[in-house]
Protein backbone atom coordinates (compact mmCIF):
# COMPACT_ATOMS: atom_id res chain seq x y z
CA UNK A 1 0.00 0.00 0.00
CA UNK A 2 1.07 3.56 -0.67
CA UNK A 3 0.33 6.58 1.44
CA UNK A 4 -1.71 9.26 -0.24
CA UNK A 5 0.12 12.57 -0.32
CA UNK A 6 -2.30 15.38 0.30
CA UNK A 7 -1.59 18.99 -0.47
CA UNK A 8 -2.61 21.55 2.06
CA UNK A 9 -3.56 24.27 -0.43
CA UNK A 10 -6.49 26.60 0.12
CA UNK A 11 -8.21 29.56 -1.47
CA UNK A 12 -7.32 32.41 0.87
CA UNK A 13 -9.31 35.23 -0.76
CA UNK A 14 -11.10 36.15 -3.98
CA UNK A 15 -12.05 39.63 -5.21
CA UNK A 16 -12.79 41.56 -8.39
CA UNK A 17 -10.16 43.94 -9.69
CA UNK A 18 -12.81 46.60 -10.30
CA UNK A 19 -15.66 47.43 -7.89
CA UNK A 20 -18.12 47.75 -10.80
CA UNK A 21 -18.76 44.96 -13.31
CA UNK A 22 -20.11 45.85 -16.77
CA UNK A 23 -22.33 43.52 -18.78
CA UNK A 24 -20.61 41.89 -21.79
CA UNK A 25 -17.21 43.21 -20.70
CA UNK A 26 -14.23 41.25 -19.38
CA UNK A 27 -13.87 41.06 -15.61
CA UNK A 28 -10.69 40.17 -13.73
CA UNK A 29 -11.11 38.01 -10.67
CA UNK A 30 -8.06 37.91 -8.39
CA UNK A 31 -7.45 34.72 -6.42
CA UNK A 32 -4.98 34.35 -3.55
CA UNK A 33 -3.97 30.72 -2.95
CA UNK A 34 -2.01 29.59 0.11
CA UNK A 35 0.19 26.52 0.54
CA UNK A 36 0.31 25.64 4.24
CA UNK A 37 2.49 22.56 3.87
CA UNK A 38 6.26 22.15 4.19
CA UNK A 39 6.61 21.08 0.55
CA UNK A 40 6.08 22.91 -2.73
CA UNK A 41 2.67 22.32 -4.31
CA UNK A 42 3.28 21.86 -8.03
CA UNK A 43 0.84 22.23 -10.91
CA UNK A 44 -2.28 23.02 -8.89
CA UNK A 45 -5.05 23.19 -11.49
CA UNK A 46 -7.44 26.12 -11.34
CA UNK A 47 -10.91 26.22 -12.83
CA UNK A 48 -13.79 28.67 -12.75
CA UNK A 49 -17.41 27.59 -12.37
CA UNK A 50 -19.52 30.19 -14.19
CA UNK A 51 -22.98 29.91 -15.75
CA UNK A 52 -23.20 26.25 -14.77
CA UNK A 53 -19.99 25.32 -16.57
CA UNK A 54 -16.55 24.56 -15.22
CA UNK A 55 -13.82 26.21 -17.28
CA UNK A 56 -10.13 25.36 -16.78
CA UNK A 57 -8.04 28.51 -16.38
CA UNK A 58 -4.54 27.14 -15.83
CA UNK A 59 -2.16 25.71 -13.27
CA UNK A 60 0.02 27.28 -10.60
CA UNK A 61 2.86 26.11 -8.38
CA UNK A 62 3.18 27.49 -4.85
CA UNK A 63 6.35 27.25 -2.75
CA UNK A 64 6.11 25.77 0.76
CA UNK A 65 4.56 28.00 3.44
CA UNK A 66 3.71 30.81 1.02
CA UNK A 67 0.94 32.33 -1.09
CA UNK A 68 0.48 33.21 -4.73
CA UNK A 69 -1.86 35.62 -6.46
CA UNK A 70 -3.40 34.73 -9.81
CA UNK A 71 -5.88 36.47 -12.12
CA UNK A 72 -8.82 34.81 -13.86
CA UNK A 73 -10.48 36.75 -16.70
CA UNK A 74 -13.99 36.09 -17.97
CA UNK A 75 -16.92 37.97 -19.51
CA UNK A 76 -19.95 39.05 -17.48
CA UNK A 77 -22.85 37.65 -19.51
CA UNK A 78 -25.83 38.26 -17.17
CA UNK A 79 -26.92 40.91 -14.72
CA UNK A 80 -27.25 40.11 -11.04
Amino acid sequence: MRAVQERNVSVDSVWFESPVQILNQPANLLVKLSNRSDEEAQEIRLSLRHDGQSKPVGAISIPARSSRLDTVSFNILHTG
